[in-house]
C-alpha cells in the first residue's frame, strides 16, 4: 500500500491561510471511465471509486484520523480481497499541524477546494466512476448533496438526517445516531410520566452539547406538547461560574435533569447539588455517553474516579444515570489487526487494557457496507448516483467481521441503548419504536420513580413556612388524628371493663332517698341497669 503526501494552502475567509495535508491511500489506477454513466456489461469491469475523507489529525477527539484511519485500511485490505474488482482510491484531508480544534466551515470549504481545484487537475489521466464522502466529522454533506455523491457517516451527527427531502444521499453507519437519543429520552419521559425537564449544557469544551440539547429540547416539546423544557448553557472556564447559583432554580423547575459536557463539570453540579439537599433520591440526574464505558472522554461513574475518597460524590453518585448504547461484542481478530495499524502506520502507541474508540467499527463498516452496495452495483449496471446508492443502503442488513447492522428507512443503523447505574443495565431500548424494557431492578435511594414535579410545587406552594417537605407534614397530621382516636378507645374501653369488673359498686348519690328533690328521685328511677343491693341486718326474736 503506497501513499502520496500532499501539502494544500487554502485561503480563507479572513485574508490568511489554512494549512491542509492531503494523504492518498492506494495509488488511483489509469484505466479511466465515464463517471455517474452506466458502462457496458461486463462481470470483469473495474469499478474505480474515490472515496474522500475529511478527518482530525490529533488523537484527543471523536473520529480522528489516528482511530479511524486504522479502520478504513482494513476495510479496503478484505474490500481487495472480497469484492477483486473494486478499485478505491482513499484520499484524507485534515489539519497538518493543529493538535486540537473544532471544525468549522473553512475545513468543510477546504474539501471543496481540493474536490474542485486539486482533484480536477489530475482527470486527464483519471477520472472515479463513483466518488463517495466517507466522513468521520460533522461536516461535507452540503458538498456531497449538492454534488449527488453519496454520503456516509460513521461518528454520530447533530443535523436530521431522516429528512430525505434535504439529504437525499446520506446514510449513517454511527454506532448510535441523533434519533437514538432523541428516541430514548422520549421513551423515559412518557414511561416515568415526565413533564418537566432542566437541561444543563457545559459549552467550553465542544460547541456539540449545546448544540445537542437545543435538538433535543425541540425534540420533547414537539412529540410531548404538554411537556416544559428549560435549557441552561454555562462555561466552566468563566471565573464567574457558580455551580450553586445554576442549581439553585432547579429547585422550583423540575426533579428530573439531564447534562451534557466534560465529566469534571458534571461532578461540580453534583457537588454544588449535594450543598443544596438534592442528591438525597428526590432528584434524579441523567447524562449521556456516545462512547458506551470508553474512557476518552472521562468516566461517569464514581467506582473510576475514587482516587482520592470524596462522600459528598459518592452519595450524589447515587442519583445518576447514564444513557449509553448498549454494548456489544467485539471480534477480537479485528480488533487486534486495527490496534496493530494504528501503532505501525500512525504511531499512537495503546495504553495496556485501554479500550479502543467504539466508533472504529463502525468506521470499518462504513467501507464495508458501501462495498457490498457498489459491486452489486457494478454487477447490474445500475446507477452510480448518490441518491440511488443511498436508497440501496435502506432497510437492508449487512454482514461485516466487526459485527451485523442494519439500516433503517431513514438512512440510519439502529442500535440497542440501554440506562445503566453504577454500570448495570437497568433498562434497554431496542431499535427506535420500541417502548423501553425493564431488566434490573435499581438500588434507588430514595422512592423510585423520582416524579418530576418539584418538591415543593413551581411555587414552593406544596410546602409550609419552614420549608417541611409536604410528605412530613402530611405523616404528621395523620400520627396526630390516629393518637387522638386510640386515646378516645383506650378511655372508653378502660371504663367498659372497670363498669363490669365493679357491677355491684353503686353510686354515693343514688343510695340517698328522694324525699323533696324530684330530680333525685328521677335519676333513681331512670337508672335501669344498676341492681340495687340492700342490706338487711338480721333481726332476732
Amino acid at each position: 500500500m503506497e501513499n502520496a503526501t500532499v501539502t494544500t494552502i487554502y485561503p480563507n475567509a479572513t485574508g490568511g491561510v489554512l494549512e491542509f495535508c492531503i494523504v492518498e491511500r492506494v495509488p488511483p489506477p489509469t484505466i479511466p471511465t465515464p463517471s455517474k454513466a452506466p458502462a457496458t456489461r461486463d462481470a470483469h469491469r473495474i469499478l474505480q471509486i474515490e472515496v474522500l475523507t475529511l478527518a482530525m489529525a490529533f488523537p484527543v477527539r471523536l473520529g480522528t484520523l489516528t482511530f479511524t484511519g486504522p479502520a478504513f485500511d482494513q476495510a479496503r485490505v478484505d474490500i481487495s480481497r472480497a469484492y477483486p474488482y473494486l478499485n478505491i482510491t482513499q484520499t484524507y484531508v485534515h489539519s497538518c499541524d493543529q493538535p486540537y480544534v473544532t471544525w468549522n466551515d473553512q475545513y468543510e470549504n477546504a474539501q471543496a477546494y481540493h474536490y474542485f481545484v486539486e482533484q480536477r487537475k489530475r482527470e486527464q489521466q483519471w477520472k472515479p466512476d463513483v466518488t463517495v464522502f466517507a466522513q468521520t466529522v460533522d461536516k461535507g454533506a452540503k458538498l456531497a448533496t449538492g454534488l449527488d455523491d453519496l454520503y456516509l457517516s460513521s461518528v454520530i451527527m447533530l443535523d436530521n438526517l431522516r429528512d430525505k427531502q434535504k439529504w437525499p444521499t446520506w446514510i449513517s453507519t454511527a454506532r448510535n445516531s441523533l434519533t437514538d437519543f432523541l428516541r430514548t429520552f422520549e421513551s423515559m419521559m412518557r414511561h416515568f410520566h415526565w413533564l418537566n425537564v432542566v437541561l444543563f449544557a457545559e459549552t467550553n469544551f465542544d460547541p456539540f452539547p449545546e448544540r445537542f440539547f437545543i435538538v433535543l429540547r425541540q425534540f420533547i416539546l414537539a412529540a410531548i406538547p404538554t411537556a416544559q423544557a428549560t435549557l441552561f448553557t454555562f462555561n466552566s472556564t468563566d471565573p464567574s461560574t457558580n455551580y450553586g447559583a445554576l442549581m439553585a432554580p432547579v429547585k422550583h423547575l423540575s426533579r428530573v435533569i439531564f447534562y451534557t459536557g466534560n465529566v469534571q463539570d458534571l461532578q461540580s453540579l453534583l457537588t454544588a447539588a449535594a450543598d443544596l439537599n438534592m442528591t438525597n433520591g428526590d432528584y434524579v440526574y441523567f447524562t449521556f455517553s456516545a462512547l458506551g464505558q470508553s474512557t476518552i472522554m472521562g468516566v461517569n461513574t464514581w467506582t473510576h474516579t475514587n482516587k482520592t475518597p470524596d462522600d459528598v460524590l459518592i452519595k450524589a453518585y447515587r442519583c445518576l444515570l447514564v444513557v449509553e448504547p448498549l454494548i456489544l461484542d467485539e471480534n477480537p481478530e479485528l480488533l487486534r489487526e486495527i490496534r496493530n495499524l494504528t501503532e505501525d502506520s500512525y504511531g499512537y502507541k495503546f495504553r495496556p487494557n485501554q479500550k479502543m474508540d467504539p466508533h472504529i467499527f463502525a468506521t470499518y463498516m462504513t467501507l464495508m457496507g458501501m462495498a457490498e452496495v457498489l459491486e452489486e452495483t457494478r454487477r447490474n449496471n445500475w446507477s452510480t448516483s448518490g441518491k440511488q446508492l443511498a436508497k440501496l443502503f435502506m432497510n437492508r442488513t449487512f454482514h461485516t467481521k466487526a459485527g451485523d447492522f442494519t439500516i433503517d428507512e431513514g438512512g440510519e443503523r439502529t442500535s440497542a441503548m440501554a440506562i445503566t447505574h453504577h454500570l448495570n443495565v437497568i433498562l434497554i431500548q431496542d431499535g427506535h419504536t420500541t417502548p423501553l424494557r425493564q431488566v434490573a431492578v435499581m438500588d434507588w435511594p430514595g422512592v423510585w420513580p423520582v416524579p418530576s414535579r418539584p418538591v415543593c410545587g413551581f411555587r414552593g406552594e406544596d410546602c409550609g413556612p419552614s420549608h417541611v417537605p409536604q410528605y412530613v407534614m402530611g405523616f404528621g397530621g395523620s400520627f396526630i388524628v390516629i393518637f387522638i382516636t386510640f386515646m378516645i378507645t383506650y378511655v372508653r374501653l378502660t371504663a367498659m371493663h372497670y363498669a363490669h369488673r365493679n357491677w355491684w359498686r353503686l353510686e354515693f348519690g343514688l343510695l340517698r332517698l328522694p324525699g323533696q328533690n324530684r330530680r333525685t328521685l328521677s335519676r333513681a328511677l331512670s337508672f335501669r341497669e344498676t341492681t340495687i343491693v340492700v342490706f338487711v341486718p338480721p333481726v332476732c326474736f
